[in-house]
């Protein structure tokens, strides 16, 4: 490898960083505008299962962006694998909203806990689709 190699490969790095975070903050933001509920006010008031919520649906969310890296799939590909991952972590949060309706207002960690593990479960699945 030469050094040229070596900066063009640091840059794409910094490159897919610096859109992770991005696209990670805009997910954050679309799954509060999604949900019944404010996770970032209710987190900041020290409630716990909002914020086991979010983070299971962030995990999730953020398995398919490193997949999707990983895999050296074309920026627009990770782009389109971001938007779809995206709307399959809304789609699991409004099922299993439908399923256990309420139960993240009320505190209820065991549903908390299902609400994180759910959509880290979903973004594994999607992670290993895109996997050869």
């Amino acid at each position: 490898m030469n050094l040229t190699h070596n900066f063009v490969a640091a840059g794409w790095a910094l490159a897919y960083l610096a859109a992770n975070i991005a696209m990670l903050g805009v997910f954050i933001q679309l799954y509060v505008w999604v949900t019944p509920y404010d996770e970032l006010s209710d987190i900041r008031a020290g409630k716990i299962t909002p914020m086991l919520s979010l983070g299971g649906a962030m995990f999730g969310f953020t398995i398919t962006l490193c997949a999707s890296a990983y895999v050296g799939v074309t920026f627009g590909q990770y782009i389109a694998w971001a938007v779809g991952s995206s709307i399959l972590q809304f789609a699991t949060f409004k099922f299993m909203y439908w399923l256990f309706p309420h139960q993240i207002e009320d505190g209820n960690l065991a549903a908390g806990i299902f609400y994180l593990v759910t959509p880290i479960c979903v973004g594994f699945m999607i992670a290993v689709a895109i996997t050869p």
